[in-house]
């Protein structure tokens, strides 16, 4: 059973929250001050670590505990009015802060998220975060499929995550063996990638949806002979696939062989787009910024107005967008604070007219890139023929452009 300690100053508040929690399967543990909550932590074994707050100055003994002492995950209840104190909170740490009187399906898939098993966390080097409820239903699945040789399927735009989770779920995986990425530019470049492959923990086929002719012939048929070659799909490699838009609408489009299709699409995992998942805005700043090793947590500033016209954005790159705005900020001041309403800010070696229309330019090669691979059936030698560049030109612009 998991452990709740609930810190809930308002005893009616504290005994209806207890109630609703017992009936819902969890354990309570509760106090009516952080102080107390300090010396249960000591002693008792606790998953999740729920607190309620009422205005800034409650935000004092939080930070203290936090501060003196590992915590597990953190959720906090606040007054509807306390916009300023749910972003504090965020800044220091906080998984999720809820608004009171609480709302228990809220309170439900934030408590979910935070009780993912401290094995899944441990297991990956990489960290996923979010709080967002349609991609921890999506954590669930994969952390369900770790263990298992299930073949999977990651879908989702450019710069939300696919590689990032299929890392996760290898490392959660019980075989201690190696995570490889198998290049689908070329036929002899796929072949290459798989010599000595079925030794592998995890093959990473990327952008599947753009994979070569000949590399799709080269990965089938490795595929079946590999089931044969290790007796069972047990031993077998497992196989994560990434894509853009659903297999059967690549197969459709007559990018993707129907019988590769078939073979690679057991489970799909969907990554929504970081526009769609806005709550998790001031937690990858927090981490994007604290990653550069340029900033302490009290020079993070993300403020309301600031979160607004963040969520105007439309992040077209996504979480990789936020990322490397976080760090464009921290090489052009890195000796100010980082402020959110500074990530929105044009780049100087693109605010001119001519970088404008270099920015035009490279849509318009894309373009031509597109139209062209559509026209050759995804074949990269008679679409770079066509284009006048090399193969390897080719496949460094789709690199680029995340296609």
């Amino acid at each position: 059973m998991k452990r709740i300690l609930l810190v809930e100053p308002d005893a009616a508040l504290r005994a209806e929250l207890r109630r609703t929690l017992e009936t819902a399967g969890y354990g309570i543990d509760d106090s009516d001050s952080c102080a107390d909550a300090s010396r249960w932590l000591r002693r008792q074994r606790t998953d999740v670590l729920l607190v309620g707050l009422d205005d800034s100055s409650d935000l004092v003994p939080l930070t203290r505990l936090l501060e003196s002492q590992a915590t597990p995950p953190v959720l906090a209840l606040v007054t509807p009015r306390s916009l300023s104190l749910s972003l504090a909170l965020l800044q220091r740490g906080v998984r999720a802060v809820l608004r009171k009187p609480f709302d228990l399906g809220a309170l439900e898939s934030e408590l979910a998220g935070a009780l993912l098993p401290r094995m899944w966390a441990r297991a990956s080097p990489v960290e996923f975060i979010t709080r967002d409820a349609a991609t921890l239903r999506t954590l669930r699945l994969a952390e369900a499929l770790a263990t298992r040789n299930t073949t999977l399927v990651i879908e989702g735009e450019s710069g939300t995550g696919k590689t990032l989770l299929a890392q996760q779920v290898h490392h959660a995986s019980p075989r201690d063996r190696t995570f490889r990425r198998i290049e689908l530019d070329a036929a002899d470049a796929t072949r290459s990638g798989l010599l000595g492959a079925e030794n592998a923990g995890t093959l990473l086929l990327p952008a599947i949806h753009r994979a070569h002719a000949g590399s799709q012939e080269v990965l089938i048929r490795w595929l079946l002979r590999s089931v044969e070659d290790a007796g069972s799909p047990a031993e077998a490699p497992r196989i994560v696939a990434t894509t853009f838009r659903p297999l059967g609408e690549s197969v459709a489009r007559g990018e993707l062989r129907s019988d590769l299709a078939h073979r690679l699409g057991v489970v799909t995992l969907q990554l929504p787009p970081l526009r769609e998942r806005l709550c998790d805005l001031p937690a990858l700043i927090r981490h994007f910024a604290l990653a550069t090793g340029r900033f302490s947590e009290e020079s993070i500033r993300c403020s309301p107005e600031a979160l607004a016209r963040l969520a105007e954005h439309p992040f077209r790159g996504n979480v990789r967008e936020l990322e490397n705005r976080v760090g464009r900020l921290a090489a052009l001041r890195p000796e100010e604070p980082v402020d959110a309403s500074l990530l929105l800010e044009p780049d100087p070696a693109s605010a001119t007219r001519r970088d404008s229309t270099r920015r035009s330019l490279r849509e318009l090669e894309r373009e031509a890139i597109e139209r062209s691979l559509a026209r050759h059936g995804n074949n990269r030698t008679q679409a770079s023929r066509e284009l006048g560049i090399s193969v390897r030109t080719l496949r460094n612009k789709l690199q680029r452009y995340g296609a």
